[in-house]
Formats: structure tokens, C-alpha cells, sequence
């Protein structure tokens, strides 16, 4: 039986490596794979603007601007080597989420990753993120998810892209130390 489950956790290993081995591959395998639920039952994913995106118990799920959503079902993120985590969105843009927050001073968004924007903050991505002091958002930023940045009680001031078009739910809260927001 240990034999059998080794056997599996190797083959297992071995084809996550392979799907995951460059973003090519991981892009055809999410397209691939993906079953597109939105509150409508409609198979295709709305045509609205993305707001922002959730993962809850393992599934990624995508708001839109129209207030729709897409629940994209469980999703495994990318490990980039930058300390971030990447999702794949239906609309070809990444959403971002840092793997751990611990010890982030200061953060830089990136604006692509694999040559796609990174466009979305996950909800909950930097909370608690109490060191955290100054993070800079690339243009290509559009949604900032709710309590993204929820308890970050050491950041000082955000200037927020002209391009972002939705800030959720308590985004800020609890941030003693912010001063300034523009």
C-alpha cells in the first residue's frame, strides 16, 4: 500500500511539473480544463469587465462589473520566483496574491507576468501584512479585492492607478498608519 501511494504521489509530482513546467503549457491546460459557472447557469463567461477575484475553499471566483461572477472551479495558482502566486482570469490577465506576507516592507506589483497584465488583487492578499510601509501598483492594476489590504497598520500612503475601476470592501480597514491615499 505505502508503495502504491509513493507511486502516486511521484506521478502526481511528475505531471504537475510537466503542466506547470512553463506558462505555455499551464495556459492550454487551464483553458483546457475550465467549466465556467456564473449565477445565470450560462456556460460562457460574461462579456463585463473584471472587478475582482476570491478564492474561496480552493475555487477562484471572478466579479464582474455588470455583477455577475464565474466561479472557475479549483484551481492550482502559478508559484512565480517574485513571491507571488498568479491565477489565470477568463479574460487572459493574471490576479495576484502574495505567498507570504510576513516579513513585506515594501511590495512592487508587478505589471505582467508571462507576458500577461496582472490586473486584479485577490481579496485578502496582504492582510495583516503589519510591516508592510509602501507598495507601489502597476498601470495595468484595475481591481483591488476586498480586505486586500485589510490590517496593514504600518502602511503610510497608497497612490491608487488611474485605471483601477473597483476598490472593494474594506480594502484599507484597519490601516492606522495610512495617511494618505490618492
Amino acid at each position: 500500500m505505502k508503495k502504491l501511494l509513493l507511486g502516486l504521489l511521484i506521478l502526481s509530482l511528475c505531471s504537475t511539473m510537466l503542466v506547470f513546467s512553463s506558462c505555455t503549457n499551464f495556459e492550454s491546460e487551464f483553458s483546457s480544463s475550465t467549466n465556467f459557472e456564473s449565477e445565470s447557469n450560462n456556460q460562457n463567461p460574461p462579456v463585463a469587465q473584471i472587478n475582482s477575484a476570491e478564492l474561496t475553499n480552493g475555487e477562484l471566483i471572478v466579479w464582474y462589473t455588470d455583477g455577475s461572477f464565474v466561479n472557475t472551479g479549483l484551481v492550482t495558482p502559478i508559484h512565480g520566483t517574485d513571491g507571488f502566486d498568479y491565477y489565470l482570469l477568463p479574460d487572459d490577465t493574471y490576479a495576484i496574491m502574495p505567498v507570504d506576507v510576513e516579513n513585506i516592507e515594501k511590495i512592487t506589483i508587478p505589471s505582467t507576468y508571462c507576458e500577461k497584465a496582472v490586473t486584479i488583487i485577490l481579496d485578502r492578499a496582504f492582510i495583516n501584512a503589519t510591516n508592510l510601509k509602501s507598495i507601489i501598483f502597476s498601470d495595468n492594476i484595475t481591481g483591488i479585492s476586498d480586505e486586500a489590504f485589510s490590517g496593514c497598520s504600518s502602511l503610510e500612503s497608497v497612490v491608487i492607478p488611474d485605471g483601477v475601476t473597483y476598490i472593494g470592501w474594506h480594502t484599507f480597514y484597519d490601516c492606522s498608519s495610512l495617511a494618505e491615499v490618492s
